[in-house]
C-alpha cells in the first residue's frame, strides 16, 4: 500500500503505471505481453523516468502481438544471432554496430546472359518469407529492410570459361535487427519460461 501511495504522489511514476494498465488492457497477447509489459515498466519506474523512444518501440511491438507472435519473433531472433556469431550460414552477419543483418535474396544480371524477366527491386514483403508478425516489427523499427547493388566487370578468361569480356550486376535483399531491440528477444523468452513454470 505505501509503494502504491509513493508511486501516485510522483507524477512521471503515475503517467508510467497509467501507460503500462492501458497497454495492457490493449494487449492482444492474453499472457506473455502483459508480463513484459510489466517487466519493461519495473525498469521505467526503478529508474525515476519515463520510457525513452526505444522503451516505447518495445511496448508497442509487445501490445501488438498475439502469444504464438511473441514467441516466434523471439525465436527468429535468437536464431539469427545464433547464426550471426557461427560458422552456420554465409548470409547472416553481426555488423560493427551491433546489428545483425541477414542476406535473404539475391539476383544477378550478366551482359552476357539473356535476361527475360524484369527484376523487381521494390522492398521485401515480410509477410511472405517470414510470416504477418514480421511486418508488424518492421512497422515499429526493430526490423528494417534494405536493398544494395553491386555492379563489376570481368574479361575474357578460358581458365575460368568465360568466353568473352562483359559485365555483372547483383541486387541484393536483406533484412536488418537493430541493435536496441535485440534484448527484447531475450526478455520474452525469460517471460515464456516464467509463465510456463507458474502454471
Amino acid at each position: 500500500m505505501l509503494l502504491i501511495e509513493h508511486i501516485l504522489d510522483d507524477e512521471i511514476a503515475t503517467e508510467v503505471l497509467f501507460d503500462a494498465c492501458r497497454r495492457v488492457t490493449l494487449s492482444r497477447s492474453k499472457t506473455l505481453g502483459p508480463r513484459v509489459i510489466a517487466v519493461l515498466t519495473a525498469r521505467i519506474l526503478a529508474e525515476e523516468r519515463t520510457a525513452d523512444a526505444n522503451g516505447e518501440v518495445m511496448m508497442d511491438v509487445v501490445q501488438s502481438l498475439y502469444d504464438d507472435e511473441l514467441k516466434e519473433f523471439a525465436s527468429f531472433v535468437h536464431g539469427c544471432m545464433q547464426d550471426a556469431i557461427g560458422p552456420r550460414k554465409k548470409d547472416v552477419s553481426l555488423a560493427k554496430n551491433g546489428e545483425i543483418k541477414i542476406g535473404w535474396h539475391s539476383e544477378q544480371i550478366d551482359s552476357n546472359w539473356k535476361h527475360e524477366a524484369a527484376i523487381s527491386v521494390s522492398p521485401l514483403n515480410l509477410n511472405e518469407p517470414i510470416g504477418a508478425w514480421a511486418k508488424k516489427v518492421e512497422a515499429v523499427g526493430i526490423f528494417s529492410t534494405e536493398v544494395t547493388e553491386r555492379h563489376w566487370d570481368y574479361r575474357e578468361d578460358s581458365d575460368r570459361h568465360i568466353d568473352q569480356d562483359g559485365s555483372a550486376r547483383e541486387f541484393k535483399w536483406s533484412i536488418v535487427i537493430h541493435r536496441e531491440y535485440l534484448e527484447l528477444a531475450d526478455l520474452i523468452t525469460r517471460v515464456c519460461t516464467s509463465a510456463s513454470d507458474a502454471t
